[in-house]
């Protein structure tokens, strides 16, 4: 499984370079269309906080549950894993050095070790089941169903770091961004 790994961080670290050496407009666009996305989320929070307060970390970690799923299961692609991380350090590199860097590090950290460790190892082990399924289609030699089957026993350290993450993500993440914003005499 090293090999996996070597190959899902670099795509990772690779789309991370090419998301930071966006052209500051283009980083704009990725902005404004990530705010898009997260627009029925931001109306939510603003007409239902109590609600949201509750429910915002289960919603949080569907959506992250979702992505690691898809990783294990259209691992035999190949492409879904590598795409993934390759969307996810697209996201984080252009985002991470559009604007306020320090602010909007602040906003992606806490949370982001946990989450994108999680997101990472869901798409190494969804490729190692791919790569097992086309040695077993192409050579006669791989063993899919035990990578897969490795896989689901790993899914459990998965399904615990997205819960962690949704939660700092939820409540210390904000948090930590309000204490800053404090200090540096940022608007919130």
């Amino acid at each position: 499984m090293k090999v996996e790994a070597i190959v899902v961080l670099t795509v990772f670290a690779l789309a991370i370079f090419y998301g930071a050496l966006l052209p500051p407009d283009y980083k704009s666009s990725v902005s404004s269309s990530t705010k898009e996305v997260l627009a029925p989320v931001s109306d939510f929070v603003k007409e239902n906080p109590v609600k949201t307060f509750l429910s915002l970390p289960f919603v949080i970690f569907y959506n992250n549950l979702r992505v690691a799923i898809v990783n294990l299961l259209l691992g035999v692609t190949l492409l879904a894993p590598l795409g993934i991380a390759w969307f996810n350090g697209f996201i984080v590199g252009s985002i991470a050095t559009y604007g306020d860097v320090a602010r909007n590090i602040i906003l992606l950290l806490p949370h982001g070790i946990i989450e994108l460790s999680a997101i990472l190892y869901s798409a190494i082990l969804g490729l190692k089941v791919g790569v097992e399924f086309v040695k077993k289609a192409l050579l006669k030699r791989g063993a899919p169903l035990e990578a897969f089957k490795y896989a689901l026993s790993k899914f459990k350290l998965i399904f615990i770091l997205l819960l962690i993450a949704a939660i700092v993500e939820s409540y210390v993440t904000p948090l930590i961004y309000f204490l800053y914003a404090l200090i540096t005499g940022s608007k919130i």
